[in-house]
């Protein structure tokens, strides 16, 4: 299930589901979001974030930054123009994406494939 929304939310935006949902919480941080404080929020180890980071940066959809008086060691990530636009194309695509669960009901996918999916989609979705 995970892989046909994968599938869906890549033909729309270019994106994995995972870089859509890293990019949507770097969105929702309003400047404030750290490697740290994503791989927090979203449940995940710091070095799978900075991977994904690293992935949205080369697309150029990320950008990095330290901002004047903080600790020169905290980077922050903002999303840029083109991964606002993006998430957004993403995003008007919901029915679509969210088609994939209708097309093929999650009953005969693994639990915790399913969770996966369903808290992604949530997650990108702001619900």
């Amino acid at each position: 299930m995970q892989g046909k929304l994968n599938g869906r939310v890549a033909a729309v935006g270019a994106l994995t589901l995972n870089q859509a949902v890293v990019l949507s919480e770097v969105g929702l941080s309003n400047g404030r979001a750290t490697v740290s404080t994503l791989a927090a929020t979203l449940g995940r180890a710091v070095h799978t974030l900075t991977s994904a980071i690293n992935g949205l940066e080369r697309k150029g959809l990320v950008a990095r930054h330290t901002v004047a008086g903080e600790d020169r060691r905290i980077i922050r990530i903002e999303p840029t123009s083109a991964g606002d636009d993006a998430l957004k194309a993403v995003r008007a695509a919901s029915a679509d994406i969210i088609g994939a669960v209708a097309d093929d009901p999650f009953s005969a996918a693994p639990a915790a494939e399913t969770k996966g999916a369903v808290d992604a989609a949530l997650r990108l979705f702001g619900v």
